[in-house]
């Protein structure tokens, strides 16, 4: 350190070297820095706080004897100024430049201190990031902080919508932000030099998508249904057992069989119809905008609407602004208006809503096929001609060209090429998906690239699973899966990103208009609940494919069931659980000692119950009757069965949960109680009335007969065949008059009684076989066509109540009736009829004789149309007449040249009606009618003189009194009426207003429905 002595010791001169050498050695150097002296008062300088600073900052020095002070520097620069705060303090502002040790100055000398560090000034900022910005509702996010300039401990302080949430740490975290939630962050810096202490960060604005509601409910037993109920359309609904195992993942599934929702009614240009729909655009309410191409215009069809509206175009065929020339598609920007690409004009129209013409939004274009708006408005049209898509503002002029996006470089498969681009679509990162139409593929082209990727089709023009046939529309939805109509295959296909083969979604049944085809789409278009809608070009319609989720789950086992929804923003939503338990289904048995037993026998019946609950209740009943209480007894005794009763019982379960029902009902058990009386025997046979040489069949039916009686069966008292056990006798020898009956021993030791019976007599009559015949009887046999004729069956032994099976040519007809009435006949027709007799023992059926019928063609008869001729004019009543005709007859005949004939001469002298009578050699007939109408010739002036001489002062209209509806106007030259009368009752005067017109040449048009319309000339002479 160097020390200014001559400052120090201003009078040093005065004292001796001695003295000198003496005082020099009173001074020693700290080790702090700071000089200092033994014994004398001193300046010195022991701390300047803070010990870092820069231009402008304040510094606070501490010392001893610093009052007086003349100078403060810092590395000799002077302090910008510094205040004596007292002896041992002094403030100082550091001035610019500033630099090396901290010096004071005072009438007792300078003291300097080292060790202070200068710094430049330093702006404080902060940016806050966050680990998402995009979330479902009650995702935590969490907010980082990064600063610069924020010193060695800054404060923090966060903030959503400007209100502080946390401070003093550099991360923040939450779960529960709303949409549009703005999270900034504000910084206390403390570091040295800061030009500011306080910042305050960007901000992050946030989209937070709902969750959506979702609650089950249904019953908590194995085998009962599940039902969701949420407020969104799911895109997904995954059903999980006890939290971990998925029992179902249910994913939204396209119906291959679509609905007609437009046209459908043949091709045409009627309101509910198209003529080649093209691509269309469908809005937010759900209102589609079509390209009806071959009609020139386009067509919007609300929602469930039978027909469509004309919004654009309708007009015909060419250029002019409210006219297409082949519109190919059509899009609405934010505003509403609508952009329709008007291919064979080479523009792009543009349409107001609700105007009636259109304006040229771009002329710049080479045969526009597609087109496509963006969020912003933007515009893209692919140009099939230049094998390119361009991109125009919304701000476009007419004649301004657009930028290409895509292609540009010719026609061509390279990467950077196109070759007939057509259907487009941009999604909402800018990408251009365009059907590469001739290369048989899509490419998908990034902002800004000169190349396009294909991300379907591309491997040749085919019908595989990895190829298309000229794609003519694309459509990609919020997950990336780009929807093609595959034009020549007439199907969708779907390829999912990355996919190297796309799935048939709609259509691939071959060309057709049934519910699962197409015929050539064109246009498609997903909608938000994932409705696939196809433009059906051939088949002049639009097809909607239906894309739903089953809101149930039926329950397969026991358990706690969830369901988590995922809507379509991507955010899903856990139900609450529903305890599902197994099922139980009360069953009862009941069981006895012996069902066989003898009157007054006391009998036990035992009930055994599943899942009765713990304390069920009995209900025994015999015969289906009640019996007793309903108790707890499981048990039931009695000693009053009789034979045949049946004894059960039903149960009532006390069981709390899942019971399938609370009753079960048991097994039966039917009681055999032996009769003490004698055994008996009653026999039956299938029928005592027989056909000879029938299998005649007996059954014999004893009564305490025991477990194995002995049965002999007799015919007329005499044994037939060895007595044993079988019940059963056949015989087929039957004669008429035959008695059979059956002597039974019993087996029976029980309750014993009688054991041998004799049973009931069968007399058995034997009937010898009627003999049956038919005959059919024709009302006529000779007709003309289209006459009745009613056939008659004549059946003898037919019985009671016979069936009639008509024939004609040996083919069934009629019903079962023994008349039949035809009027459908043709010559050569063969009638027969087969009998099947109702009568026992008749032989059936049989077949009767056949008719054959002759049938003559009635002639038919087209007369000349209705026409109208002057009275007492003639005309030809030319007549057509087909059949082989015998005779014509006229009437009436007067004023006919010659009634006789097919086309005779008619002169009549007032309407006539005239009827043609023709008749064939077999005697068919037909006729046919024509009015002639007459009219009164009208004879009109071209000139009169209403002078009131009496001579031609009306202007008479010879004949025109006979059309009373008719009307008379007379306009002067300038076109303005002058006369008019609703039947010219009265003629014209020449007269106007009560006042006579000037004389010259007016105009006439007189209207008659009879009469039709004539017009001209008339003069006023005066």
């Amino acid at each position: 350190m160097h020390i200014n002595q001559k400052k120090l010791f201003r009078s040093a001169f005065k004292y001796s070297l001695f003295s000198i050498l003496f005082l020099s050695t009173l001074y020693s150097f700290s080790q702090t820095g700071v000089w200092s002296s033994f014994g004398a008062e001193e300046v010195s300088i022991t701390s300047v706080t803070p010990g870092i600073g820069c231009f402008g900052s304040t510094v606070t020095i501490t010392g001893t004897n610093l009052t007086g002070a003349t100078e403060v520097n810092f590395g000799g620069t002077a302090a910008k100024s510094f205040t004596v705060v007292s002896s041992e303090t002094i403030t100082a502002i550091i001035n610019k430049g500033a630099t090396g040790n901290v010096s004071i100055t005072t009438p007792l000398g300078t003291a300097v201190y080292n060790g202070f560090v200068y710094v430049n000034a330093a702006i404080p900022s902060i940016i806050i990031s966050a680990s998402s910005v995009n979330i479902c509702s009650g995702t935590s996010v969490t907010f980082t902080a990064t600063v610069d300039n924020g010193g060695a401990n800054p404060i923090y302080t966060w903030k959503v919508n400007g209100v502080a949430v946390r401070s003093n740490s550099n991360t923040y975290s939450s779960s529960a932000l709303n949409n549009n939630d703005n999270i900034t962050c504000e910084l206390t810096s403390n570091a040295p030099c800061a030009t500011t202490a306080d910042v305050t960060s960007n901000s992050i604005q946030m989209t937070v998508r709902s969750l959506p509601a979702v609650s089950i409910s249904g019953d908590t037993c194995t085998g009962s249904v599940l039902t969701v109920t949420t407020n969104v359309t799911p895109s997904s609904l995954a059903w999980t057992l006890n939290s971990s195992t998925q029992v179902s993942n249910q994913q939204p599934g396209i119906n291959p069989n679509a609905t007609t929702v437009a046209g459908g009614n043949g091709a045409g240009a009627g309101a509910n119809q198209f003529n080649n729909p093209n691509r269309f655009f469908l809005d937010k309410a759900g209102n589609m905008y079509i390209a009806d191409m071959s009609n020139s215009r386009v067509q919007k069809w609300a929602p469930g609407a039978a027909s469509g509206v004309t919004v654009a175009g309708g007009n015909g065929i060419g250029s002019a602004a409210n006219q297409f020339n082949r519109p190919t598609s059509v899009a609405m920007d934010s505003k509403g208006n609508l952009y329709v690409t008007d291919q064979d004009n080479g523009r792009i129209q543009k349409w107001a809503p609700g105007a009636t013409t259109g304006t040229s939004f771009s002329r710049v274009v080479y045969s526009p096929t597609s087109i496509f708006i963006d969020a912003s408005d933007n515009v893209y049209v692919s140009e099939q001609d230049a094998a390119r898509v361009t991109k125009l503002p919304a701000t476009t002029r007419n004649n301004v060209e657009g930028t290409a996006v895509a292609g540009n470089v010719g026609e061509s498969s390279i990467p950077q090429a196109l070759n007939g681009p057509t259907g487009i679509f941009v999604d909402s990162a800018g990408n251009v998906y365009v059907c590469d139409t001739n290369n048989d593929r899509v490419q998908k082209w990034a902002p800004y690239s000169q190349i396009g990727v294909t991300v379907a089709g591309g491997n040749g023009h085919g019908s595989a699973a990895n190829q298309l046939a000229n794609p003519l529309g694309v459509f990609v939805d919020k997950n990336g899966n780009i929807y093609v109509a595959d034009y020549n295959n007439a199907r969708v296909q779907k390829w999912a990103p990355g996919a190297t083969s796309g799935i048939t979604v709609a259509g691939g049944n071959g060309l057709g208009d049934a519910p699962n085809q197409l015929n050539r789409p064109q246009g498609i278009w997903l909608d938000t609940n994932g409705d696939l809608w196809v433009s059906d070009f051939y088949n002049n319609r639009v097809q909607k494919f239906s894309n739903s989720l089953n809101n149930t789950y039926t329950t397969l086992a026991a358990g706690n069931y969830t369901v988590t929804v995922t809507s379509s923003n991507g955010c899903s939503a856990t139900s609450n659980a529903i305890k599902v338990v197994p099922a139980k289904t009360p069953q009862v048995s009941i069981t006895t000692d012996s069902t066989t037993i003898c009157p007054g026998t006391y009998v036990t019946f035992t009930a055994l119950p599943q899942n009765g609950g713990s304390n069920p209740l009995y209900q025994w009943k015999i015969n289906d009757v009640n019996t007793g209480q309903n108790s707890n007894k499981n048990s039931f005794s009695s000693a009053t069965l009789q034979s045949g009763d049946v004894v059960s019982c039903e149960i009532t379960s006390n069981a709390t949960s899942c019971l399938t029902a609370k009753t079960a009902t048991s097994n039966t058990i039917a009681m055999n109680v032996y009769s003490p009386g004698a055994a008996s025997i009653t026999i039956g046979a299938t029928d005592t009335i027989i056909c000879s040489g029938s299998t005649l069949n007996f059954t014999a039916s004893p009564v305490n007969g025991g477990a194995n009686p002995i049965y002999q069966w007799k015919v007329n008292g005499i044994n037939r065949g060895i007595a044993n056990t079988n019940p059963f006798f056949s015989t087929a020898d039957s004669k008429d008059g035959d008695v059979v009956s059956c002597e039974m021993t019993s087996s029976e030791n029980l309750c014993p009684a009688a054991l041998t019976a004799s049973s009931n007599n069968i007399l058995v009559r034997v009937i010898t076989a009627p003999v049956m015949s038919v005959m059919v009887v024709a009302s006529d046999t000779g007709i003309c066509t289209g006459s009745t004729v009613n056939f008659t069956a004549v059946a003898v032994n037919a019985g009671t109540n016979p069936v009639y099976s008509w024939k004609i040519n040996n083919t069934s007809t009629g019903t079962n009736n023994n008349v039949y009435s035809d009027n459908s006949l043709k010559s050569g027709d063969v009638v027969k009829v087969s009998v099947t007799s109702n009568m026992q023992c008749a032989a059936s059926p049989v077949s009767s004789n056949s008719i054959t019928m002759t049938v003559d063609e009635i002639p038919t008869i087209i007369t000349r149309p209705d026409t109208v001729i002057f009275a007492g004019g003639s005309i030809r009543l030319n007549t057509t007449v087909t059949g082989n005709i015998n005779t014509y007859r006229w009437s009436p005949s007067a004023n006919i040249d010659n009634y006789t004939i097919a086309s005779p001469l008619a002169t009549p002298i007032e309407t006539t009606t005239y009827r043609l009578l023709v008749t064939t050699p077999g005697g068919c007939t037909a006729n046919g009618d024509v009015t002639i109408s007459t009219i009164t010739e009208v004879t009109i002036p071209n000139v009169f003189s209403p002078n009131n001489d009496g001579i031609n002062d009306f202007w008479n209209i010879t004949g025109l009194s006979s059309y009373t509806e008719c009307t008379v106007e007379v306009f002067n030259r300038y076109g303005q009426p002058v006369f008019r009368s609703g039947n010219y009752s009265r003629p014209w005067n020449g007269s106007h207003a009560s006042s006579p017109l000037p004389a010259g040449t007016y105009y006439y048009i007189i209207k008659s429905k009879r009469l039709g319309t004539k017009s001209g000339a008339v003069t006023i002479l005066r």
